[in-house]
Protein backbone atom coordinates (compact mmCIF):
# COMPACT_ATOMS: atom_id res chain seq x y z
CA UNK A 1 0.00 0.00 0.00
CA UNK A 2 1.29 3.44 -0.97
CA UNK A 3 0.23 6.74 0.23
CA UNK A 4 -0.35 8.78 -3.22
CA UNK A 5 -1.67 11.73 -5.41
CA UNK A 6 -3.57 10.65 -8.09
CA UNK A 7 -4.74 12.06 -11.56
CA UNK A 8 -7.68 11.46 -12.74
CA UNK A 9 -9.42 12.17 -16.14
CA UNK A 10 -13.24 11.62 -17.11
CA UNK A 11 -14.03 9.65 -14.29
CA UNK A 12 -10.83 7.57 -14.91
CA UNK A 13 -7.31 7.07 -12.66
CA UNK A 14 -4.67 7.83 -16.00
CA UNK A 15 -1.51 8.65 -13.26
CA UNK A 16 -0.22 9.20 -9.81
CA UNK A 17 1.89 11.54 -8.16
CA UNK A 18 0.25 14.53 -10.42
CA UNK A 19 3.09 17.19 -11.50
CA UNK A 20 1.15 19.83 -11.61
CA UNK A 21 -1.65 21.61 -9.44
CA UNK A 22 -4.86 20.44 -9.82
CA UNK A 23 -8.14 22.02 -10.99
CA UNK A 24 -10.11 20.36 -8.37
CA UNK A 25 -9.10 18.39 -5.68
CA UNK A 26 -10.49 15.33 -3.10
CA UNK A 27 -9.70 15.00 0.70
CA UNK A 28 -9.69 11.33 0.59
CA UNK A 29 -6.91 11.04 3.21
CA UNK A 30 -7.64 8.06 5.54
CA UNK A 31 -9.67 6.08 2.86
CA UNK A 32 -8.35 3.11 0.69
CA UNK A 33 -8.56 2.77 -2.99
CA UNK A 34 -8.72 -0.72 -4.11
CA UNK A 35 -9.51 -2.60 -7.67
CA UNK A 36 -12.01 -4.72 -7.05
CA UNK A 37 -11.01 -8.17 -6.03
CA UNK A 38 -11.39 -11.56 -7.58
CA UNK A 39 -11.70 -14.58 -4.85
CA UNK A 40 -11.73 -17.78 -6.60
CA UNK A 41 -11.82 -20.20 -3.57
CA UNK A 42 -14.89 -18.76 -1.99
CA UNK A 43 -15.19 -21.58 0.23
CA UNK A 44 -16.22 -19.34 2.67
CA UNK A 45 -19.62 -19.37 2.04
CA UNK A 46 -20.30 -22.65 3.96
CA UNK A 47 -20.61 -20.81 6.89
CA UNK A 48 -23.77 -19.28 4.94
CA UNK A 49 -25.18 -22.40 4.12
CA UNK A 50 -24.74 -24.21 7.66
CA UNK A 51 -24.00 -21.32 10.00
CA UNK A 52 -23.75 -23.87 12.90
CA UNK A 53 -24.11 -27.47 12.73
CA UNK A 54 -27.68 -29.40 11.45
CA UNK A 55 -28.93 -26.04 10.36
CA UNK A 56 -28.61 -25.44 6.70
CA UNK A 57 -30.47 -22.47 4.49
CA UNK A 58 -31.52 -22.39 1.62
CA UNK A 59 -29.29 -22.01 -1.48
CA UNK A 60 -30.86 -18.92 -2.55
CA UNK A 61 -30.57 -17.05 0.92
CA UNK A 62 -27.07 -18.73 1.23
CA UNK A 63 -25.07 -17.13 -2.23
CA UNK A 64 -27.13 -13.80 -1.27
CA UNK A 65 -25.94 -13.06 1.91
CA UNK A 66 -22.57 -14.77 1.13
CA UNK A 67 -22.68 -11.74 -2.32
CA UNK A 68 -23.79 -8.96 -0.15
CA UNK A 69 -20.80 -9.16 2.52
CA UNK A 70 -18.26 -9.67 -0.25
CA UNK A 71 -19.25 -6.83 -2.00
CA UNK A 72 -19.65 -4.62 0.87
CA UNK A 73 -15.70 -5.78 1.60
CA UNK A 74 -14.62 -5.32 -2.24
CA UNK A 75 -14.70 -8.67 -4.09
CA UNK A 76 -16.56 -8.28 -7.07
CA UNK A 77 -16.26 -11.64 -8.19
CA UNK A 78 -16.03 -15.15 -6.56
CA UNK A 79 -16.11 -18.71 -7.71
CA UNK A 80 -17.86 -20.39 -5.35
CA UNK A 81 -16.81 -23.68 -4.04
CA UNK A 82 -17.86 -26.29 -1.84
CA UNK A 83 -15.74 -29.16 -0.52
CA UNK A 84 -17.22 -32.37 -0.88
CA UNK A 85 -16.01 -35.51 0.75
CA UNK A 86 -17.25 -38.75 2.90
CA UNK A 87 -18.53 -36.55 5.88
CA UNK A 88 -21.98 -36.27 6.89
CA UNK A 89 -23.95 -33.20 6.58
CA UNK A 90 -22.74 -29.72 4.64
CA UNK A 91 -19.83 -31.69 2.85
CA UNK A 92 -22.04 -35.27 1.47
CA UNK A 93 -21.39 -35.91 -2.23
CA UNK A 94 -25.37 -36.38 -2.43
CA UNK A 95 -25.95 -32.68 -0.71
CA UNK A 96 -23.28 -31.08 -3.56
CA UNK A 97 -25.77 -32.74 -5.94
CA UNK A 98 -28.76 -30.30 -4.23
CA UNK A 99 -26.41 -27.18 -4.57
CA UNK A 100 -25.80 -27.74 -9.00
CA UNK A 101 -28.54 -24.95 -10.15
CA UNK A 102 -28.01 -22.88 -12.92
CA UNK A 103 -28.32 -19.14 -12.44
CA UNK A 104 -30.86 -18.65 -14.57
CA UNK A 105 -33.17 -21.21 -12.75
CA UNK A 106 -32.33 -19.48 -9.11
CA UNK A 107 -35.42 -17.67 -7.28
CA UNK A 108 -34.16 -14.66 -6.00
CA UNK A 109 -35.45 -12.54 -2.77
CA UNK A 110 -37.69 -10.02 -5.44
CA UNK A 111 -39.43 -12.82 -5.99
CA UNK A 112 -43.21 -13.19 -4.12
CA UNK A 113 -42.55 -17.09 -4.45
CA UNK A 114 -39.07 -16.34 -2.05
CA UNK A 115 -39.45 -16.44 1.11
CA UNK A 116 -36.63 -16.17 4.14
CA UNK A 117 -39.21 -16.08 6.80
CA UNK A 118 -43.02 -16.44 6.86
CA UNK A 119 -43.77 -13.48 8.71
CA UNK A 120 -47.04 -14.75 9.93
CA UNK A 121 -45.08 -17.31 11.63
CA UNK A 122 -46.98 -17.49 15.41
CA UNK A 123 -42.94 -17.49 16.45
CA UNK A 124 -42.13 -15.00 14.37
CA UNK A 125 -42.58 -11.84 17.43
CA UNK A 126 -40.02 -14.32 20.03
CA UNK A 127 -37.40 -14.86 17.15
CA UNK A 128 -36.90 -10.73 16.54
CA UNK A 129 -37.83 -9.75 20.39
CA UNK A 130 -33.74 -9.19 21.00
CA UNK A 131 -33.70 -7.39 17.80
CA UNK A 132 -36.22 -5.32 18.63
CA UNK A 133 -35.05 -4.23 22.14
CA UNK A 134 -31.64 -3.74 20.62
CA UNK A 135 -33.14 -1.32 18.07
CA UNK A 136 -35.21 0.37 21.10
CA UNK A 137 -38.03 -0.18 19.19
CA UNK A 138 -41.17 -1.73 21.00
CA UNK A 139 -42.21 -5.83 20.01
CA UNK A 140 -45.39 -4.98 17.80
CA UNK A 141 -43.69 -1.68 16.69
CA UNK A 142 -41.16 -3.62 15.00
CA UNK A 143 -42.35 -6.69 13.43
CA UNK A 144 -44.82 -3.87 11.77
CA UNK A 145 -41.68 -1.99 10.34
CA UNK A 146 -40.47 -5.23 9.76
CA UNK A 147 -43.21 -6.44 7.65
CA UNK A 148 -43.64 -3.18 5.86
CA UNK A 149 -39.72 -3.41 4.86
CA UNK A 150 -40.31 -7.07 3.49
CA UNK A 151 -43.54 -5.93 1.64
CA UNK A 152 -41.65 -2.90 -0.26
CA UNK A 153 -38.88 -5.90 -1.79
CA UNK A 154 -40.65 -5.83 -5.45
CA UNK A 155 -39.91 -2.37 -5.64
CA UNK A 156 -35.56 -3.00 -5.05
CA UNK A 157 -34.46 -3.34 -8.54
CA UNK A 158 -36.29 -0.55 -10.09
CA UNK A 159 -34.54 1.93 -7.10
CA UNK A 160 -31.06 0.40 -7.84
CA UNK A 161 -32.17 1.14 -11.70
CA UNK A 162 -32.94 4.21 -10.67
CA UNK A 163 -29.89 4.87 -8.37
CA UNK A 164 -27.40 3.47 -11.06
CA UNK A 165 -29.02 5.83 -13.34
CA UNK A 166 -28.74 8.95 -11.17
CA UNK A 167 -25.00 7.99 -10.42
CA UNK A 168 -23.82 7.46 -14.45
CA UNK A 169 -25.01 11.13 -14.20
CA UNK A 170 -23.81 13.04 -11.54
CA UNK A 171 -20.59 15.20 -11.26
CA UNK A 172 -18.47 16.54 -8.24
CA UNK A 173 -21.21 19.17 -6.70
CA UNK A 174 -18.06 21.84 -6.59
CA UNK A 175 -16.63 20.10 -10.32
CA UNK A 176 -16.70 22.61 -13.03
CA UNK A 177 -19.25 21.54 -15.59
Amino acid sequence: MIETDLVMNEDRIVDLEPSAPADHEIDARGLILAPALIDVNGDAFERHLMPRPGVFFPLETAILDTERQLAANGIATVYHALTLGWELGLRAVDRGHAFDVPIQDRAFEQSEAFRIADLDDPRIPERHAKNAQRSGIEGDAYLELLTSIWARRPEIDATIRKIADRARGCRCADAEP
